[in-house]
């Protein structure tokens, strides 16, 4: 895969940590995913577009759960069971 941290085309190793981050002023544990470049040891992490996006549904599900909410999946499954109209 191509590094647009090195510039260069080798191996890069996709993370999946649980940390602390902050959605809606409330501070939320949830796995986010990313990058890292292993020719680098500073500032090596990146993420792509779709990355981005899972991240931020990761952090979005976490707040749910915390405020007791229901889940993308729970009101997915309650839409489907309703009549169209």
């Amino acid at each position: 895969m191509y590094c647009p941290i090195c510039y260069q085309e080798h191996e890069i190793d996709l993370v999946k940590k649980k940390e602390t981050v902050t959605f809606k002023n409330q501070n939320l544990e949830c796995i986010l995913v990313y990058y890292r470049c292993g020719n680098m040891a500073d500032d090596n992490e990146f993420v792509t577009g779709k990355m981005l996006n899972a991240n931020l549904l990761a952090a979005k599900e976490a707040y749910r759960k915390q405020c007791g909410l229901l889940s993308s999946d729970e009101i997915r499954s309650i839409r489907e069971k309703r009549p169209k109209s």
